[in-house]
């Protein structure tokens, strides 16, 4: 018996030990080995399927497509997961005039037929709450398709699965929320300068007085344009549903020069006369010409509002004071 208390082997029986105890450590290197085999293996499959044989597809391509993708890369981020959504972004040879890169036109104008058929929505003062603004128009608008809502820290962008719920939500017109106004128009390229600074605005006119042979498109189109630019007409006005008054929509830059009525010339006798009205109209401020307030209040600065809270139990660590000045915006 050794110290240990276990017992000890002969010289012939150690080296028998030793023997198996190779034996079995070869056996268990080669299980390991032929494991790493095999998830590497698998791991080279995966990296030719998924990387290597669709960029040397993208690559035979590249004769038949000007800008080159980073499809590798894509790749790497992309999850496994069958999404629909092609994510990759393409690579293109930046042109540079007087210092300033000069974007392609085909690039431009790809991103005016994507955005045209948004309406984008916006508030006259200070902007509301996303929550809000959604839950008010889910109960004004009765559409029958359904429509997704974006937003960035100005606007509302709303597209819509079928044109006819598109035409009646641009019929309604202004939308009143929580006692502010909310304005819709049709998306254009110029809306993104326009942040905060409303200089023109889409308004409802209600003209009457059209003579039958300006109940066209065309005719319609030209007395949009007698008031400013026009946009659309109401459904019932371009089906001829509603004859008393034809309703269309015009983008104004002034309110102060909008006229109740205007003579014009038809080719008979008498000009004929079109009488206006106007459903609503916003402030304007005659000094900055903006809209969304009046020039007495032009420049006027909002100043924090004194908020007290309540006698209360105050929170451990978080000792609030009486006279705590708090913005409320």
């Amino acid at each position: 018996m050794g110290v240990d208390g276990n017992p000890v082997l002969s010289s012939s029986l150690q080296i028998a030990q030793e023997v198996v105890d190779r034996e079995i450590a070869v056996v268990i290197d080669s299980q390991v080995a032929e494991k790493f085999l095999e998830e590497e293996e698998v791991e080279r499959d995966f990296i030719k399927r998924k990387i290597i044989a669709p960029q040397e597809k993208q690559s035979a391509d590249l004769s038949k497509q000007g800008p080159q993708s980073t499809f590798v890369w894509a790749n790497l981020f992309r999850s496994d997961k069958g999404e629909s959504f092609n994510v990759d972004l393409y690579q293109y040879e930046p042109c540079y005039e007087n210092g300033v890169a000069k974007c392609p036109i085909d690039i431009l104008e790809k991103g005016d037929k994507e955005w045209k058929e948004y309406i984008v929505g916006f508030f006259m003062g200070r902007r509301l709450p996303y929550p809000m603004v959604k839950e008010a128009l889910k109960k004004q608008w009765k559409v029958k398709g359904n429509y997704e809502i974006a937003t960035d820290e100005d606007f509302f962008y709303f597209k819509f699965s079928n044109d006819e719920d598109r035409r009646v939500v641009m019929d309604q017109g202004p939308v009143f929320i929580a006692g502010r106004i909310f304005i819709l128009k049709p998306w254009n390229n110029s809306i993104e300068s326009q942040r905060r600074q409303f200089r023109s605005i889409p308004l409802w006119v209600n003209v009457h007085g059209v003579p039958k042979n300006l109940w066209t498109k065309e005719g319609l189109s030209y007395i949009g344009s007698l008031l400013g630019k026009p946009i659309c007409t109401d459904e019932a006005t371009i089906k001829k549903t509603r004859l008393t008054f034809a309703r269309i929509c015009v983008e104004v830059e002034s309110i102060a020069s909008l006229p109740v009525s205007k003579k014009v010339d038809i080719s008979e006798e008498e000009p004929v006369t079109l009488t206006f009205d106007y459903p609503w109209k916003p402030q304007q401020c005659a000094k900055c010409n903006e809209f969304g307030h009046t020039e007495k209040r032009c420049g006027e600065l909002r100043e924090p509002t004194k908020f007290r809270y309540q006698a209360g139990p105050q929170r451990r660590g978080n000792p609030r004071r009486k006279d705590e000045w708090r913005v409320v915006i």
